[in-house]
């Protein structure tokens, strides 16, 4: 069995590892890094076409769906839709908050050629049962199955350099590129206003970091782009509390690490949160800032509580999202397709 592997940039540490460990199960595996073939999102990439003619793959595995789909449809090819996100809300989002026509035909253009590259799909491979449901109301005539981000728990250790924060240190990893995501650290910027002793971090980078740049409390730093892992290690090593505000989200990753790096999360009540933060206690709902306040307080004020739920957390992730779990079922699943 020949499986190709199409995924964008920020996902392909793990992809590879993903790709590699369905590789030790028998398949013949490659991985094609979408953005290294396009180069408009706009235009057809025909050197992926020519590079997926030449594998002649037996299962597409992708995280984009776009014009990789098409491609794989137009071979034959059976394509297993991972799907990290509910783009159709994110996309419509982005399409109120863009005023040029050009810019809205952009934004029109990239959902339907996801829309339908999802439609192609022999499988959608939502990444929590939250999204599930989304794509089963969105797609009804597809075929859904859960299939949740792998982690390689070993990696998340504390053999890593630790940064120098002020403590108390509330963290935060924040990807700046969805709107709806943001709205909620906008919103989370008045907790950190209701609590001027305490320092809060947030890291990453994306295209509406001046709007973040523009609003954020004083006592909130902006750490900027970490590398991956080793950075993102040692700044989730140094924080007291990781915080998760986010105003829509699926199954974020970074929830996964600050609890295998053994962190007590307080997140946000959305989305497919819940169904990979342990400890439910800490979940709070959008715009609660007594609510933020209250918990993150109690964490630090109870040091003890906090290091068991550190510990629970990790206990929790590596139980049910082991890299070993995850591929074991992504291989069943494609020995069906194929």
């Amino acid at each position: 069995m020949r499986v190709l592997f199409v995924c964008q940039d920020s996902k392909l540490y793990h992809i590879e590892r993903l790709a590699q460990s369905i590789a030790d199960r028998g398949a013949q595996t490659e991985v094609l890094q979408f953005s290294k073939y396009s180069s408009s999102p706009l235009l057809p990439p025909l050197r992926l076409f020519r590079a997926m003619v030449r594998i002649d793959p037996d299962v597409l595995f992708t995280d984009i769906y776009q014009y990789d789909a098409w491609f794989a449809k137009a071979i034959d090819c059976p394509i297993l839709a991972h799907l990290r996100g509910d783009f159709w809300t994110e996309f419509e989002a982005l399409s109120r908050s863009r005023r040029s026509p050009a810019s809205k035909f952009a934004s029109a253009w990239l959902k339907y050629l996801m829309d339908r590259g999802v439609g192609f799909a022999h499988t959608v491979l939502p990444i929590c049962n939250w999204l599930a449901e989304q794509v089963t109301h969105r797609r009804p005539d597809k075929r859904v199955k859960v299939l949740y981000q792998a982690i390689e728990s070993e990696i998340w250790n504390d053999d890593c350099e630790t940064l120098e924060l002020r403590h108390p240190a509330i963290i935060s990893v924040f990807d700046f590129r969805i709107l709806p995501k943001l709205e909620g650290l906008i919103r989370f910027f008045d907790v950190a206003r209701a609590m001027p002793d305490f320092n809060f971090y947030v890291a990453g980078t994306g295209p509406y970091i001046r709007r973040v740049l523009a609003e954020k409390p004083r006592n909130m730093t902006l750490q900027g782009h970490l590398c991956y892992p080793d950075e993102v290690k040692a700044f989730l090593r140094a924080g007291d509390v990781y915080v998760h505000p986010s105003g829509l989200d699926a199954c974020p990753l970074t929830v996964m690490e600050a609890q295998l790096m053994e962190k007590p999360v307080v997140a946000t009540n959305v989305g497919g949160v819940p169904e990979i933060v342990c400890d439910k206690r800490l979940l709070t709902e959008d715009g609660d800032t007594d609510g933020w306040v209250s918990k993150i307080n109690w964490l630090l004020d109870n040091p003890a509580e906090a290091a068991e739920i550190g510990r629970s957390g990790r206990q929790f992730i590596e139980e049910n999202f082991s890299l070993n779990r995850i591929s074991r079922d992504l291989f069943a699943c494609m020995e069906d397709v194929a």
